[in-house]
């Protein structure tokens, strides 16, 4: 690792992803937040979740001691565990008296055997110190995620509005719903059948300029 002009830094959005893991997969990768030097994401294997990281100049973060300067690195790789990332999420200051406080990052503490993560509010710290996992490795996501050139629309909708539609489906027990595009400013057509009755729900959610 060394010293460069920005480094990665972690918010509470980059962690609170850890609620979308699963400890229920006979798969490693979907108990554990995967940390790189650009994002962090989880996966369940039925769905991908990806939160950029934020670049900040190493000297506006605080430390008492050298090992605690933040470091960066050409390449980071780091498997948390599900559960230590959500105590990292927890950990954060949520009205500290300095924005960037908000954030963990890596420090000089981390060696070949193990990351450290750390947060701080300048009274106290809080150290996360993840093992390496040996031969485990978290597959590469890069060609899951689709290309530009292959978009064929896009459309914005209230994230909220969905949630309550995909509740109801849910508690309806509509097995697989289906949604329908007719066209970036058309309304979006969501559909499904009750598993036990038959009977069939049909919604419509409005697109939502971004």
């Amino acid at each position: 690792m060394k010293d460069l002009k920005t480094v990665s830094i972690y918010n509470k959005h980059n962690f609170e992803i850890a609620k979308l893991c699963t400890k229920e997969s006979r798969y490693h990768v979907c108990d554990v937040v995967h940390l790189t030097e650009s994002f962090t994401e989880v996966t369940n294997g039925h769905y991908l979740v990806r939160v950029e990281s934020i670049k900040e100049n190493p000297e506006d973060l605080p430390s008492r001691s050298p090992d605690d300067k933040p470091i960066a690195a050409d390449k980071i790789e780091v498997l948390i565990p599900m559960d230590t990332a959500t105590a990292i999420e927890k950990a954060l200051p949520r009205n500290p008296s300095i924005s960037v406080l908000k954030n963990a990052w890596l420090t000089g503490r981390s060696n070949e055997k193990a990351t450290d993560i750390m947060t701080t509010d300048l009274e106290s710290d809080r150290h996360f110190t993840i093992p390496k996992n040996g031969d485990h490795q978290y597959p590469s996501t890069k060609t899951i995620w689709p290309e530009d050139k292959n978009k064929v629309i896009s459309i914005g909708f209230n994230p909220d509005y969905m949630k309550r539609l995909c509740d109801i489906f849910t508690k309806q027990k509509l097995g697989v719903v289906t949604l329908s595009l007719y066209g970036k400013d058309a309304v979006m057509l969501l559909e499904g059948k009750n598993t036990d009755t038959g009977q069939k729900t049909t919604m419509l959610l409005m697109p939502k300029k971004s």
